[in-house]
């Protein structure tokens, strides 16, 4: 999965501090999405943040599945 949560911070033109004083979001778990250092997203973070940026999730982020070899599908 990748977030585009860096290019949004950065065409607002806003701090990581800002936005969390904005959506109520830790500057913690923020920082974390932001250098993709996170390994779960709670989905209420996920909410606010597209409500914030005024985007559908698919635009905030991109999922690409594994190879299917990899879980041992047929």
């Amino acid at each position: 999965m990748e977030n585009h949560l860096s290019r949004f911070v950065g065409e607002q033109r806003i701090s990581i501090t800002q936005l969390s004083k904005e959506t109520g979001i830790s500057r913690n778990t923020l920082t974390s999405i932001y250098y993709d250092r996170n390994s779960m997203i709670k989905f209420d973070v996920i909410e606010k943040l597209c409500d914030y940026f005024q985007v559908p999730m698919h635009e905030l982020f991109d999922y690409y599945p594994k190879k299917e070899i990899e879980y041992g599908w047929q």
